[in-house]
């Protein structure tokens, strides 16, 4: 069985939407905010990511400066080898991307519908702010690898929105998607 990772770019907003401007002041901040927005609009009209896909913001170099786009990460098969969960994901959005942002009714047939509800049990910091999920609490391999990673992802506890942090990252912050606050706490 072969099976190897792969992507495919899905743009940094809806395809009829105007976006950040390569070179323009400001550029990086509105791109990564835009990003973000994207992949939560996403993650709410195809549900979250399966096993083997991630969505993730990806920097390219360009002449005027470097530049963000959206990508699906997925596990990608072979001629005869069925898809695997990932593939089926990652080409569904392909298939469908949102037009606007308003375009977010639920048309995932591969994951279940993100909840719109609020999260019930939430891990409370001291301080009474929900923390984080990490990304990695999962897979005892990957969280050994995330010890030697300068950087690791966390995930909101109000809508599961990936944000990457230091791996030593101990600090309150609000979330891009949802705006809700949460704090990034090491698991280790």
């Amino acid at each position: 069985m072969s099976r190897t990772q792969n992507f495919l770019n899905l743009g940094t907003v809806p395809y009829d939407e105007p976006c950040a401007q390569v070179g323009q002041p400001g550029y990086h901040e509105k791109a990564n905010k835009e990003c973000l927005r994207f992949m939560s609009l996403i993650r709410k009209k195809f549900g979250n990511e399966p096993e083997g896909a991630r969505l993730k913001v990806k920097w390219y170099q360009h002449d005027l400066g470097s530049y963000a786009d959206v990508i699906i990460l997925y596990i990608e098969t072979f001629e005869d080898e069925d898809d695997t969960i990932s593939e089926r994901y990652a080409y569904e959005i392909e298939g469908n991307l949102p037009a606007t942002w308003d375009d977010d009714a639920f048309i995932g047939t591969v994951c279940e519908k993100v909840s719109d509800e609020p999260k019930k049990d939430l891990k409370l910091s001291k301080e009474g702010i929900p923390l984080s999920l990490s990304a990695y609490d999962s897979d005892e391999a990957e969280m050994e690898q995330c010890v030697y990673d300068s950087v690791r992802d966390v995930v909101c506890p109000h809508c599961n929105c990936t944000r990457t942090v230091e791996t030593d990252a101990e600090y309150v912050v609000t979330c891009e998607a949802c705006r809700e606050k949460f704090q990034v706490h090491c698991v280790f």
